[in-house]
């Protein structure tokens, strides 16, 4: 543990700086962030983790809106595309993120506390999302969690 926490206040190499920077990583933070005044949908949200293919364009494209709906899909939350966020309950808005930052499609996924507000299946459900992340092998996750029983 003091190894990761030294390596983590350690200011990064350039050469690892570097390689950080061409790699497409996506940051997932908590539901604090999410504004209950704001009318948007679960589904805009989750486009929203494609504006690096979309650019400027207005709408989204097929491709895009696809994607979008495997992910809702992966997640169990495809049913609820439509309703406007601030009609979800903590832990669906928490998935809704989830699925905003893998629409994307990163190199790199950071999750800062994931699970946070959901009930237990939906800690299992995010989880097991995780490992299977994981063990697909395509793209590296980085979560951060005060759930011991997880992380141990």
């Amino acid at each position: 543990m003091r190894y990761l926490l030294n390596f983590l206040c350690t200011p990064l190499s350039p050469t690892l700086l570097k390689t950080l920077q061409k790699t497409t990583t996506w940051f997932h933070f908590n539901t604090a962030l999410v504004t209950n005044s704001f009318p948007i949908t679960l589904e805009q949200v989750v486009l929203l983790g494609r504006w690096r293919e979309s650019g400027w364009r207005p709408w989204s494209s097929r491709r895009d809106r696809k994607l979008a709906h495997q992910v809702l899909e992966r997640l169990g939350i495809d049913h609820l595309a439509k309703r406007p966020i601030r009609a979800l309950s903590g832990g669906q808005q928490q998935r809704t993120l989830i699925a905003r930052a893998l629409a994307g499609e990163p190199d790199l996924l950071v999750l800062d506390e994931p699970t946070n507000g959901m009930d237990l299946s939906g800690e299992r459900s995010v989880l097991g999302l995780v490992d299977r992340l994981h063990a697909e092998g395509d793209r590296t996750v980085l979560m951060v969690s005060h759930m011991l029983h997880v992380v141990c």
